[in-house]
């Protein structure tokens, strides 16, 4: 990591975290209200404020880390982009617009997610391959991962789980470029003109990739919905 970064990633800025999110508590979830803070923040961190850089991440780094569990499916991978996110804010602190920083840091870090993909594809496979093949000898698996969890919960329960699962499977598979703009939607809640400035294109382009990426995503479910009907339909009296 950057030297130079200060204490709000490695776990020294606990004070000013603290800090942070006890004055966050009392303010309004408001839009302008948050642009304003952020540009007051920014400021001071462009002057050298570490607490004012460990307040930013503070702010941001859970909506961050969520979108990017979203993305990678990898709880580990998400906080490591987001780390690498916060890096890259940090060395470009004197060029980003406090206006668009939430808009950056979404930018940056699917950026961070697509290198990643095109650099580890075959190590990410390899990976899933280690995970699925049960090797009890092999360091750091354990293989009472791979048995299912005991039935404590009603069958509701479990089926709706089920169905959770299968849609995050399906939304993993799917190419990053219909998933991002998908979960910047779906999940985030942003609008067409926003997503167009994290991703950089055209409004247009995003409610095409949205569509394609609804239809891929139901494609990929239909065997699955299939499946569930008719075991359904085979329990029922």
């Amino acid at each position: 990591m950057d030297a130079t970064i200060p204490s709000a990633l490695d776990g020294r800025g606990a004070a000013a975290n603290a800090r942070g999110a006890a004055a966050n508590a009392r303010r309004p979830d408001d839009p302008d209200a948050a642009r304003v803070r952020d540009a007051a923040l920014l400021a001071a961190v462009r002057d050298g404020d570490v607490d004012a850089f460990a307040q930013l991440v503070d702010q941001h780094k859970d909506r961050l880390t969520r979108y990017l569990h979203r993305l990678t499916g990898d709880p580990a991978q998400a906080d490591e982009i987001a780390q690498e996110t916060f890096v890259r804010l940090h060395r470009q602190r004197n060029r980003v617009r406090a206006e668009h920083l939430g808009a950056y840091l979404l930018r940056v870090a699917t950026n961070v997610v697509r290198s990643q993909q095109r650099k580890n594809a075959v190590r990410r496979r390899l990976h899933g391959l280690l995970r699925a093949g049960g090797d009890e000898a092999r360091p750091g698996i354990d293989a009472r991962s791979f048995r299912p969890p005991p039935a404590r919960t009603p069958e509701d329960h479990a089926l709706a789980r089920e169905a959770q699962d299968a849609v995050r499977r399906a939304l993993d598979h799917l190419d990053l470029t219909y998933r991002a703009p998908l979960v910047l939607r779906e999940i985030e809640g942003l609008g067409y003109d926003e997503i167009a400035k994290v991703l950089g294109c055209r409004p247009g382009t995003v409610k095409s990739r949205i569509h394609r990426g609804r239809a891929r995503l139901k494609a990929q479910l239909a065997p699955y919905w299939q499946a569930a009907a008719a075991t359904t339909s085979r329990e029922a009296p």
